[in-house]
Order: structure tokens, then C-alpha cells, then sequence
């Protein structure tokens, strides 16, 4: 067996066929398919017995609902396959997109191949693409572990594992980037991203709560990581994309006090980045993001935090 394709299902009856056919009409036949149920309450798992049942090469696993880092984390270990792919249930592929990812890595003998992604809505149209490039920060523009494939000898032999823990993608792809130079980033966009506005993952970052510590993630990754230009630099734009985010539905004295104490760990921690992100080491970031990052910036030079917050907070 060449490729395991892990793909994590929680309530997913709307999609799940989508991604399932996606992933049947494959060039590349070696393969796979290892669907876990996370405790669904709708027709999911009668979904994923049907495909059981009908092709020898599904796996599928019931379980009660434990996220979905515990899930990949169980796919990882029953894994049969000599390289790993993860797919989200929404979501759904290119027919090419096993045999390219998996053609790069053999033929160039790496540890994790990343491509880009395409963004799609309910009727199939593509409302934004990432291209990758070859700069060392393009490893880092897409943040899920679903554009890639790794070699699952590498992530055996260092431990590597989804932290339970809310945008565990950051933590492990980046832990990951740190284990090997056998890495590359390749132009070819061939995974579908459904914007599913009614996500678990959309809507548990709404809101500025106890639930979510942020500084708890940058903490699990400061004891792993050596604090590199584009490290520090990852932990800033995660930093502001969460403040933006889930502040926006907080109050301005929660958003206030959050920035504060973000600010302050990293300062403590001499995690503060001084690289612009006009930087031509970060040339590969979209410029949006660029320019968020950059009038976020000014704001907190000029002490302009407190009037953003009460004109930018919802609650």
C-alpha cells in the first residue's frame, strides 16, 4: 500500500459524497481510504458503510466525537500506507491530485510536499486561489495539513502528532517544517476548500472566551521551535488574525485585554518580529494579508489598539 487518505467526518451528510467521489476518481489507484466517524448525529456513518461496503480499499472507523485532531491523530496510527494524505469532509480533490503529490515525493525522495488550494463555494465556483512559490515562507501560507502529503516513515520517527487543542493545523505543520529540510512547495492547485460558513471551526473561533488560549498554542510551539525570522513572524500573523477574527464579536475591553496579554508573552518570550511584511522573505503572503498586518502594525505603534477595538468589536 502506497498512500493512506485519512478524512475525519463530522456531520457531513451534505458533503461527504462529494468528497468521496472526488477521492474514487483518482489517476492514482494505490491507496487507501480510511474514514472516521467523530460521533455524527446526522446520516454520516450510513454514508461511509455504503462505500465500506461496496469498495475493498475503505476503512471505516465509529467513534464518539473527540475532535479532530484525536481523529487524524487514530487514522495516523492505523495507517497502512507509506505516505499520508489528510482530507476534510467538506471538502474534495482534483483527479490528479493523489498521483501529482505522490509523484513529487518519490521521485524526489522528500518528507512533505505542499500545494496550493482553491476555495469554493456551495455551487462549485472558485472564489480564491493560493498558488504556492518556491520562497521558504510559502510552506506557511496555507495553514491546513490537507494540501499536502508526508511521508509516514518521518512522521513516525518524530512523534509528530495533532495537538487537541483549537488551530492545532499551526502546531503541526510547522513542528513538522522544523524536522526536515526534505520539504518542497509546488505551483499545482488540486484541493477544493468548501467555504462552509456553519463549520465547527468557524463557529468556535467566534468570540474572544476562556475556551481558547491562544497563548497556550504559541506556548506548545515556543517549547519546539527555534525563534527564526519567519517563526516569529508566523506567531505575529496568527497572533493578529486571531485578535481580528474572534474579536470581532468580543467586546472592546475583552479585545483590549486579550492584545495585551498576547503582546506581553511574546515580548516576554522574545518572540517580538521585527520583519515587515512587505519583507521579500514573506514575499509569497497574499497582500491582504500583508496590508492587515501592516495597518495592524501601526495601530500598536501609535497606541491606537484601544480606539480600534471600540470601533471594530461587534458585542
Amino acid at each position: 500500500m502506497e498512500v493512506s487518505i485519512i478524512i475525519p467526518v463530522y456531520n457531513a451528510e451534505k458533503t461527504l459524497v462529494k468528497c468521496m467521489e472526488s477521492v474514487l476518481s483518482q489517476t492514482f489507484s494505490d491507496f487507501e481510504i480510511i474514514l472516521i466517524n467523530d460521533g455524527s448525529k446526522d446520516n454520516s456513518i450510513n454514508i461511509m458503510t455504503y462505500y465500506e461496503e461496496k469498495y475493498p480499499n475503505i476503512v471505516v472507523i465509529d467513534k464518539c466525537n473527540e475532535g479532530a485532531s484525536v481523529t487524524r491523530n487514530i487514522g495516523m496510527d492505523i495507517a497502512k500506507g507509506k505516505y499520508i494524505i489528510f482530507i476534510d469532509s467538506d471538502d474534495y480533490i482534483d483527479s490528479d491530485y493523489v498521483e501529482t503529490l505522490y509523484k513529487e515525493i518519490t521521485t524526489n525522495q522528500l518528507d512533505i510536499v505542499i500545494s496550493g488550494i482553491k476555495m469554493v463555494d456551495s455551487q462549485g465556483k472558485i472564489k480564491n486561489i493560493t498558488k504556492l512559490g518556491e520562497t521558504e515562507w510559502s510552506r506557511y501560507v496555507v495553514t491546513s495539513p490537507c494540501t499536502r502529503i508526508f511521508k509516514k516513515h518521518f512522521l513516525e520517527e518524530h512523534n509528530l502528532r495533532f495537538l487537541d487543542y483549537t488551530m492545532e493545523d499551526i502546531h503541526f505543520n510547522a513542528v513538522a517544517f522544523s524536522k526536515t529540510e526534505k520539504i518542497k512547495t509546488i505551483p499545482y492547485v488540486g484541493y477544493n476548500n468548501f467555504i462552509n460558513m456553519a463549520s465547527t471551526t468557524r463557529t468556535s473561533h467566534r468570540g474572544i472566551t476562556s475556551k481558547i488560549d491562544l497563548l497556550y498554542l504559541f506556548s506548545q510551539m515556543n517549547n519546539e521551535l527555534e525563534p527564526t525570522e519567519l517563526v516569529t513572524f508566523l506567531y505575529k500573523k496568527v497572533y493578529i488574525y486571531y485578535l481580528l477574527y474572534s474579536g470581532r464579536y468580543s467586546s472592546a475591553d475583552r479585545f483590549i485585554n486579550e492584545h495585551k496579554r498576547i503582546k506581553s508573552w511574546v515580548t516576554q518570550h522574545h518572540l517580538v518580529s521585527l520583519l515587515s511584511p512587505f519583507d521579500k522573505m514573506v514575499r509569497e503572503e497574499k497582500l491582504k494579508n500583508k496590508l492587515i498586518i501592516y495597518i495592524f502594525e501601526r495601530l500598536e505603534r501609535f497606541h491606537l489598539i484601544n480606539l480600534f477595538a471600540k470601533l471594530y468589536c461587534k458585542k
